[in-house]
């Protein structure tokens, strides 16, 4: 017999909770609040094994994060398994992978949410009990969120300590990219004329030409007819080619302008992008042939190979993404083989197989692949500060921050993330709202949510905590309001996150400071806060429809925060917090609290 090892150091948790799944009570909906994933694994292990002793059938829902649809998902096992529920007692679906929602886009997350919704209105008819996994924050998200399925839990068992909601921080910004210059240089000429129906052209006019798109390219022309004339001169240069260098240059010429022309198509017409990475790949791929290990021609060696990895990492768009992302670790680091410290390119080869890294991580062996990111960000980020080079520098410390945000997520120790703080901090050194907008903006909202999850860390004193939910508000507030005055201009300018969502989480957080007990505040404090939370709830519905998701969830957010002014501070702090509700909103929000 197979002897598991003791899930958590509270093991009169685990217990409670497994008698209370073994008694046979009816419709119990039970949340089992564990921050940490691989725990998770374990502790459900452990009920499979301990409860099919006692014959309870404790059944895993398959359900798909990235679509979520909890009631198709329930239907499909109970009429797979229609033996559930014959011997008597209720089946027990239980629900895993919730705190991977957190991974996934807002209105993936509003999805899941929605199902829960509908789900609430129809338990009381359902005959089979649900455990709920979830994290701090997503404890926090369906109680906050989904009142309408949260009144029928029956009882919460806490492996770590409770926290606020921690929105994912976007993926590092940064793409890596091919080195634009092949080993040779030709002079550059003008060309007159129609060329299309001219004569063949002479070898020499060839490498001409294909030395005046390069130019051109490197000025910032990517227009597809360019890239078009690029890539059917250099087919037409390669067999007049002599020598293994010159045939060489000219097929990483070929891969470059075959990789520029994938990233100009239409998002409707994936499988010309594809079909153009995949000639840049086998352009490479025939360039490093002759090469071998790289000794003879270190430079052109490590040049084919970082444009390799960068093909690799586009590839993993259209399917493979584990394969792909391996595929383009590999080609990263042979190009560091050749790419010394002192070498002007080795820090931008380091920071693209820190993007690598961080994106196979998100598919295979998250905690190791994520570390040899962080080492590989490091790396370059040293260079970058060499050089001076403090846009650059900038842009690296705040992959470094999001990659140490991700360990977080895997191993929730405080020290990742106030890493992950410290990065995001020394990043805004350098991404200030005069100079870097939208850096500034996105930067801002990673460093709120990093210190929002740490301030939900149970072993922090109060007073820590307090601070570091403060400083939360304070970056969601910054980012919130660099991103709508981003959103206003003309032409408008977007950034990479919801706007919307950050004054939600905004205001989330100023209820969490009002209302948490260790914070002991005075009650005038409380009401300030609560008011502030009203603001930034006010701030989200001025800029969504009311059909949207998030609308109704912060109206929902809205009437409990009034609700608790009454509770704190009777008729007159409600009247007050009323103030705070925005004209057209007030007869529904009155409504609803009558």
């Amino acid at each position: 017999m197979t002897v598991l090892p003791h899930p958590t150091d509270n093991p009169q948790t685990y217990d409670r909770l497994q008698r209370v799944l073994a008694a046979g009570l009816r419709r119990q909906v039970l949340f089992g609040v564990c921050d940490h994933e691989p725990l998770v694994q374990t502790l459900s292990q452990r009920l499979h094994h301990g409860l099919g002793r006692e014959s309870v059938v404790l059944v895993p829902l398959p359900w798909d994060v990235g679509e979520p649809q909890l009631l198709k998902a329930i239907a499909a096992v109970l009429q797979d398994h229609p033996h559930l529920g014959q011997t008597g007692m209720m089946p027990i679906l239980e629900l895993r992978n919730i705190p991977q929602l957190t991974r996934q886009s807002h209105p993936i997350q509003q999805q899941f949410l929605r199902q829960l919704r509908s789900l609430g209105r129809h338990l009381p008819e359902l005959e089979f009990n649900l455990l709920l996994w979830v994290n701090g924050p997503w404890l926090h998200q369906i109680q906050h969120s989904v009142p309408e399925f949260w009144r029928w839990h029956t009882g919460i068992f806490a492996f770590s300590a409770d926290q606020g909601i921690t929105p994912v921080p976007p993926p590092p910004p940064s793409a890596p990219l091919p080195d634009p210059d092949p080993a040779g240089a030709f002079p550059l000429i003008t060309l007159a004329g129609n060329w299309e129906t001219m004569a063949p052209l002479t070898p020499e006019a060839l490498r001409q030409q294909v030395q005046q798109y390069r130019d051109r390219i490197a000025q910032g022309e990517t227009a597809l007819p360019l890239l078009d004339q690029a890539i059917a001169t250099s087919q037409d240069l390669l067999p007049h080619l002599k020598t293994p260098t010159e045939t060489i240059d000219a097929l990483n010429d070929l891969g470059n302008f075959y990789w520029l022309r994938s990233r100009q198509h239409s998002p409707d017409n994936p499988t010309a992008a594809r079909g153009d990475l995949e000639q840049a790949l086998a352009q490479y791929q025939a360039a490093l042939e002759p090469l071998g290990d790289g000794s003879e021609a270190p430079h052109t060696y490590a040049m084919v190979q970082n444009n390799l990895g960068a093909v690799y990492s586009d590839l993993a768009r259209y399917g493979q993404p584990a394969h792909h992302f391996q595929a383009a670790v590999w080609a990263y680091e042979a190009s560091l083989q050749y790419r010394a410290v002192d070498n002007p390119k080795y820090g931008a080869t380091q920071n693209n197989l820190g993007t690598a890294y961080w994106h196979l991580a998100q598919h295979q062996r998250a905690i190791p692949n994520l570390k040899a990111s962080i080492y590989a960000y490091h790396e370059a980020a040293q260079q970058y500060e060499r050089a001076a080079d403090w846009p650059t520098w900038a842009m690296i410390q705040t992959n470094l921050g999001t990659a140490y945000w991700m360990v977080a997520q895997q191993e929730p120790e405080a020290a990742h993330l106030e890493a992950a703080i410290a990065c995001y901090r020394a990043s805004l050194q350098h991404r200030t709202p005069d100079r870097d907008p939208v850096a500034c903006a996105t930067t801002h909202n990673n460093l709120a949510a990093a210190y929002w999850h740490l301030a939900s860390d149970g072993d922090r004193d109060g007073e820590t905590a307090l601070r570091e939910l403060f400083n939360a508000a304070a970056s969601y507030a910054e980012a919130a309001q660099l991103a709508q005055g981003l959103s206003l201009m003309d032409p408008p300018i977007f950034v990479s996150f919801d706007f919307p969502t950050t004054y939600h989480n905004l205001g989330i957080v100023y209820y969490q400071i009002a209302t948490e007990p260790r914070f002991n505040l005075s009650l005038a404090d409380q009401l300030l806060h609560l008011e502030a939370a009203l603001q930034a709830y006010g701030q989200t519905v001025a800029f969504i429809p009311p059909t949207a998701d998030l609308y109704q969830t912060t109206m929902i957010g809205m009437v409990q925060a009034i609700r608790t002014c009454y509770e704190l501070g009777g008729i007159a702090a409600q009247n007050k917090a009323l103030t705070h509700v925005p004209g057209p909103l007030l007869s529904q929000v009155l409504a609803q609290l009558g």
